[in-house]
């Protein structure tokens, strides 16, 4: 080796090591940072063992289900924007580690059965199940720098972010309660307006597949089977949503998703509660279009707890 590519080498390595220093304390600290995946995870683990009734699904339950309000010990491991294959896959992680388990609480939504979570602009959290609970999505790929990388995971703008922040996003992880509720803060400007109203409704028309029904049925039925077989009950539930959502969605796709849920119902002896348009709840009880307010959360868990939990005479 010559003179001259030595040289060039060293440059190099010279140039690259601070990149190089800077990238790994970027990785090193985003891996440390918490975030409502973590919290979760921490939280849940850490009493699992004495929970009884367990809340899965999207931000509806996310925000819209208190478990303080339930009779039984419960906890609420849903997230934004998860979907029916995580809620499954994420029970089943964690059965044996539940004993005294009772009753799952799965809420279908108006979208739940029509997509998956690649489907959408949060397609990028398929990489935050995969490093926080250690489940991957069928789409996802072996070499995706997202599976090796976390500044890649969360994009170089969103680490940056972070960065200038103090590596803290204390704004979602600290509004989690230990027992995995948030609740749902106010936004600056009215949310309950027939404009945003409409438009909320038309971006979860977008996530409508009709070819990801099948697959998500024959998904249900089998997380169905997995409960019954360990004397689980599974609780499904369509959570409230405003008045101006209701008017805006498609009555087609409402009629749809009330038919399947009603039928597998039936077939595999378990409950159904549709709250879809209650008229127990009034625009007062939302925080916007689609999700309860703490006021509305509180209100619905109370009706979740009378109607679902302490008329089961299975769960007194």
């Amino acid at each position: 080796m010559n003179s001259d590519v030595k040289k060039f080498l060293l440059k190099t390595l010279v140039f690259l090591l601070p990149l190089a220093l800077v990238f790994g304390y970027f990785e090193v600290r985003l891996r440390a940072m918490e975030t409502t995946y973590s919290t979760k995870k921490r939280d849940f683990t850490q009493q699992m063992d004495s929970v009884e009734i367990l809340v899965l699904g999207s931000s509806h339950a996310l925000y819209g289900i208190d478990p303080s309000q339930f009779s039984l010990r419960s906890y609420n491991l849903s997230n934004s924007s998860q979907t029916l294959y995580y809620d499954e896959k994420l029970a089943e992680k964690y059965l044996d580690n539940m004993p005294l388990l009772k009753a799952m609480i799965i809420p279908v939504s108006y979208f739940s059965l029509w997509y998956e979570l690649e489907d959408t602009k949060d397609a990028w959290r398929v990489y935050f199940y995969k490093h926080f609970w250690g489940i991957e999505s069928p789409g996802m790929q072996t070499f995706d720098s997202e599976n090796f990388s976390y500044i890649m995971m969360y994009s170089p703008e969103i680490a940056w972010f972070y960065a200038r922040r103090g590596f803290q996003d204390t704004n979602v992880t600290g509004s989690v309660r230990p027992n995995g509720w948030i609740a749902a803060t106010g936004h600056e400007v009215d949310q309950l307006t027939d404009s945003l109203a409409k438009v909320r409704v038309g971006s979860h028309d977008r996530v409508h597949f009709e070819n990801r029904l099948p697959q998500n049925i024959r998904n249900l039925e089998n997380f169905i089977q997995l409960l019954k077989k360990r004397n689980i009950e599974p609780v499904f539930i369509t959570t409230p949503v405003s008045e101006l959502y209701a008017k805006f969605a498609r009555p087609q796709v409402v009629l749809k998703n009330e038919a399947i849920m009603k039928e597998l119902s039936k077939k595999h002896n378990c409950q159904y509660f549709n709250y879809f348009r209650d008229a127990r709840f009034t625009l007062e009880d939302f925080n916007d279009n689609d999700h309860l307010n703490p006021r509305g959360a509180v209100k619905f868990s109370r009706i979740l707890n009378e109607e679902a939990i302490l008329k089961r005479k299975l769960w007194n």
